[in-house]
């Protein structure tokens, strides 16, 4: 993915579509928390024993909103099988809902544009 300073493979986490199904919202897994004591509280704890899909604990970053555009996803999908890794836990994806709504550090169009409100 190169929405990252340098350019590398990251994991993300869908959280919203938009109403005319063109773009999707989401959210980074970090291999460690944001270093910002103000942003802790925005940084997901995920143990691997709840998503196998990782090779050691991580964060889900729910700090920044990122946007693709559905037919990106669905390209990268298409041409590497590899690149879906599993679902999370649905007390996880509420949590980061959650964290998202309360985060001043998302824009609010955007909440409003993924109804993540």
């Amino acid at each position: 993915m190169e929405l990252t300073n340098p350019p590398k493979v990251k994991i993300f986490v869908v959280l919203g579509l938009d109403k005319k199904k063109i773009d999707v919202a989401f959210v980074f897994i970090n291999s460690k928390p944001a270093p910002n004591p103000a942003l802790k509280k925005l940084q997901l704890h995920l143990p691997v024993q709840k998503c196998p899909f990782l090779n050691h604990d991580s964060y889900l970053d729910c700090s920044q909103l990122y946007e693709l555009s559905i037919q990106n996803v669905k390209s990268k999908l298409t041409h590497s099988f590899d690149a879906y890794l599993g679902e999370l836990d649905e007390r996880i994806l509420k949590d980061a809902y959650m964290a998202v709504v309360s985060a001043r550090t998302v824009e609010k169009r955007l909440k409003k544009k993924y109804k993540i409100q």
